[in-house]
């Protein structure tokens, strides 16, 4: 019976690790990995120039592409105002 414990406790240990790994790496890729489309105000305020950018609806610091925030757009999908956030 103690062979048995010697041999089980450390496998299921190691299973319970790679599970945690897996699912560490699985959920950072997919907060890291959300695309959008998002609207700058170039060349002026009027208008909306569409970007790709890795944003959410979340809030936290604001959405940036290069040194423009970056905005979406409201929900009639006219005026490219809706605030945007970074995402981790």
């Amino acid at each position: 019976m103690k062979n048995y414990t010697n041999i089980i406790a450390p496998s299921i240990a190691f299973l319970i690790a790679i599970a945690a790994a897996s699912f560490t790496t699985r959920e950072k890729t997919l907060k890291s990995d959300i695309l959008m489309t998002a609207y700058l105000h170039l060349p002026t305020p009027a208008d909306c120039q569409q970007v790709s950018v890795n944003c959410s609806l979340i809030p936290g610091p604001v959405c940036m592409s290069g040194s423009y925030q970056a905005y979406g757009k409201n929900n009639l999908g006219i005026d490219c105002n809706l605030i945007i956030y970074k995402s981790d």
